[in-house]
């Protein structure tokens, strides 16, 4: 292959790849995690209740990414009857607390995604 066709077989991936990680950039869906939504959950609420406002069940929608905030389980249950479920978006966390099945208290928490330098983020992708 001489240079001129490795040249353009250079552009042409680099083009698909702009493209193709540009169409995955605008066609993300909205968040349903939002503090509008967290202002919608009342007490004594079903988690089927919470878990249509919130558009499903707990989740970390920001998994794999390095974030400014300290997880816990996304389900966690107490000897008391009590157990409690986070659901983490892109900008912004909702701890529910649910008490037989009802929600019993709620909270939130704003989520800050690191940008990390290029070596920090290859280290992360290598697990070191």
């Amino acid at each position: 292959m001489n240079r001129r066709n490795m040249l353009n077989c250079g552009i042409c991936t680099l083009v698909t790849l702009a493209i193709v990680s540009g169409y995955a950039a605008l066609h993300q869906r909205p968040s349903t995690i939002t503090r509008e939504n967290c202002r919608l959950i009342q007490s004594g609420m079903t988690v089927a209740e919470v878990e249509a406002i919130l558009g499903g069940p707990a989740r970390d929608e920001v998994a794999g990414r390095l974030t400014m905030m300290m997880y816990r389980p996304l389900l966690v249950v107490s000897g008391d009857g009590r157990s409690h479920a986070e659901w983490v978006g892109t900008y912004f966390a909702i701890i529910v607390v649910f008490k037989d099945g009802r929600v019993f208290a709620t909270s939130q928490a704003c989520v800050t995604t690191v940008r990390p330098y290029l070596v920090d983020m290859a280290l992360y992708w290598l697990g070191m």
